[in-house]
């Protein structure tokens, strides 16, 4: 079990502080750099909360052997991700090659839940979420949240 809450301004550290999660960031710009990382991490699941500030381009790849989904918290920010403009209002799946292609820029806040494969496909069929589990065909996947009335 891993676990990490960190508030960053030295942008080199907050690149090596993400465990098994092979990547490369880039601060493309000149601003000062923060972010915050809260990561908790285990053989079956990884849950991380990150919120940069500055235009960040990030490359690499989500955990192998995991399944991984993006779910904003800024309902307002945008980014792009796989070579596409997104919106907070997206909930995003990770292609099963796991690939991390992005830009981020200084409104960037999400949640990342990275799922053993195995154990997801287990859980939606226990579940009977027969629709769910087209979601994880292997291609990325947009899912468009609606805003509720209700707020």
């Amino acid at each position: 079990m891993f676990k990490v809450e960190a508030n960053f301004n030295d942008f080199d550290l907050y690149k090596d502080s993400v465990r098994n999660w092979d990547l490369d960031f880039r601060l493309l710009s000149r601003n000062d750099f923060s972010a915050y990382l809260n990561m908790f991490t285990n053989q079956n699941f990884h849950l991380a909360r990150t919120k940069l500030t500055g235009k960040i381009e990030q490359f690499g790849l989500t955990p192998i052997g995991f399944r991984s989904i993006v779910i904003p918290v800024n309902y307002e920010s945008h980014y792009v991700w796989l070579n596409k403009k997104v919106g907070g209002n997206q909930i995003l799946i990770f292609p099963k090659s796991s690939v991390l292609d992005g830009v981020s820029f200084h409104d960037f806040d999400v949640y990342v839940l990275s799922i053993e494969e195995k154990l997801l496909f287990e859980t939606i069929d226990n579940l009977d979420f027969k629709n769910v589990r087209q979601l994880f065909n292997g291609n990325e996947q947009h899912v468009f949240m609606a805003l509720s009335l209700f707020l």
